[in-house]
């Protein structure tokens, strides 16, 4: 599960469920990636019954059409877009292997990409994904806007699939004042796609329009904060669509750093800056921030400015830099354009070191752990932190500051294969590295191994290994003695005449002369 992610700059796609995998995404926000902003699907080369599973809500698909990024497969294989850097990169099959006719064949160029918003597939003979963008239970509350770049492109893509896609509640780039709405044909490929639009809301709304909580509650000048709410409009709020890339990756300042995350070739792709969204909430007056002092006062930061503008809008979520540090009691006020043109107004406290003093239970607050959700105030003045966080990968840890983050490399795991050990975490993402290949080395074992069940042993009966006999899976050597040759024969010869059958009463030779002088079960 995600809450609150900007996913941008990706040379593929934004969010990816596959095959078997599942996945819940909340209040994400994910633009300016290459090919798509997710892709839900079945491949050829999974397994015939794997179903993937995804569920979306608040989530906004916006601009990715960012062309650029890493080359594109031309032709592209199976006709989707794919990245890559070589030919090879187009041409390797599941298994490894690169089709040398298909590199012959095959460009990675640079070219321009169609944009895809979502995508649901399944390959053929695979059942479709089992993926909701909102039902009636449960609207969606995800946008879908700017994602097309050539005829090819869409909002959201369904192709070849006869299983109907719930898509309810949610806000489209051709229905910006709501239903009805007839152009929301436009947002959807093939137009006859078996999507369940429902009622498309109008995302100037007022109704339901409100501040749920912030996180963090005290943030620091420069920190990322995220306001969590309700009826955001993240139609007007997200660049128009059109041809070519909405952003341009963020440049690194003179001394090679970043506002957020590290400079990589001259750029900060952990940025959430977006210069292009700040300035078209600011022309539309679709969603402002404002910070106000005790007494009301709207305050400036260091340039003077006291009108802000998100960098990432969803319908349920806004991302914005603090502009300066909290000092005192402050009350976060954002408002949105109404479709009367007037302005709608809501507050949430920010910075209040009161917390959830004098509040009523179940009032939504920040314990300042990033590793809970959906905290509450419990009606004593304490916040108490909700659901754990989960984070859903073996080399994934929570971390109560920034949430769930990579495991170190020092970190064990297990890649799913018996026959490593030693396997570890990659440490720069949920990827399990495989350690080194087991040695089935022993007298009671095959020297294969299972990729599932590890090492195999020899099967039970009576054997030879070595100068080592055993009869029954065990062993009739003792404390580093073995029988005598001779008799050892003996025994082998009854056993392979039927004459000795498990559990065997081995008679046992004189004092010295292998096993201890006493009789017993071997």
């Amino acid at each position: 599960m995600t809450e609150g992610n900007v996913v941008r700059f990706s040379g593929g796609r934004g969010l990816s469920v596959t095959d078997n995998a599942e996945a819940t995404f909340q209040d994400d926000y994910v633009a300016d990636n290459q090919f798509a902003g997710s892709r839900v699907e079945t491949t050829a080369s999974g397994p015939a019954d794997a179903m993937p599973a995804a569920r979306f809500h608040g989530v906004a698909l916006v601009c990715n059409r960012q062309a650029g990024l890493t080359g594109v497969c031309d032709p592209p294989p199976g006709g989707v877009d794919m990245p890559c850097t070589t030919a090879e990169d187009c041409c390797t099959g599941s298994d490894g292997t690169v089709d040398a006719a298909c590199v012959a064949a095959t460009r990675c160029v640079n070219s321009s990409v169609s944009g895809f918003g979502a995508v649901s597939a399944e390959a053929a003979g695979h059942p479709a994904p089992d993926v909701s963008y909102g039902d009636a239970l449960q609207p969606g509350r995800n946008a879908f806007t700017s994602n097309r770049n050539t005829s090819g492109g869409a909002n959201f893509r369904v192709p070849d699939s006869t299983a109907v896609v719930p898509a309810e509640g949610n806000q489209w780039e051709h229905c910006a004042t709501g239903s009805p709405c007839s152009d929301v044909v436009q947002d959807i490929s093939p137009p006859d796609a078996p999507i369940d639009l429902g009622a498309i809301p109008d995302p100037r709304a007022t109704d339901g329009f409100g501040l749920v909580r912030v996180t963090p509650p005290r943030p620091r000048v420069g920190e990322v904060v995220r306001v969590y709410g309700e009826v955001f409009d993240a139609i007007a709020g997200n660049p128009v669509a059109g041809t070519g890339n909405c952003a341009d990756l963020p440049v690194c300042a003179p001394d090679g750093t970043c506002p957020t995350g590290p400079c990589v070739n001259g750029t900060c792709p952990c940025s959430i800056a977006s210069p292009a969204v700040q300035l078209r909430n600011a022309q539309r007056g679709a969603n402002r921030i404002r910070i106000e002092a005790e007494d009301g006062t709207v305050l400036a930061d260091a340039t003077g400015a006291r009108d802000f503008y998100p960098d990432a809008v969803t319908p349920t979520m806004l991302a914005f830099r603090m502009p300066f540090d909290c000092f005192a009691p402050l009350t976060l006020e954002v408002s949105k354009g109404d479709p009367s043109g007037n302005r709608s107004f809501a507050f949430i406290p920010l910075c209040d070191p009161k917390g959830c003093a004098d509040q009523p239970a179940g009032t939504p607050c920040d314990d300042g752990d990033a590793c809970t959700l959906d905290d509450r105030c419990d009606g004593n003045g304490s916040c108490v932190g909700g659901a754990p966080l989960v984070c859903d990968g073996p080399c994934l840890v929570c971390d109560p500051m920034a949430g769930c983050v990579p495991k170190p490399v020092s970190a064990g795991c297990d890649d799913g294969d018996a026959c490593t050990t030693g396997d570890h975490c990659g440490g720069d993402g949920n990827v399990c590295v495989s350690g080194q290949t087991v040695v089935c080395g022993g007298q009671c074992l095959t020297g294969a191994c299972d990729p599932l069940v590890g090492c195999l042993p020899e099967a039970s009966g009576y054997a030879v290994h070595g100068r080592q006999r055993v009869y029954g899976g065990r062993s009739l050597q003792r404390r580093g003695e073995r029988l005598p040759a001779r008799r050892a024969a003996r025994l082998q010869r009854a056993v392979s005449h039927g004459d000795l059958r498990s559990p065997a009463r081995v008679r046992a030779p004189a004092s010295g002369h292998g096993l201890p002088s006493r009789r017993g079960r071997v």
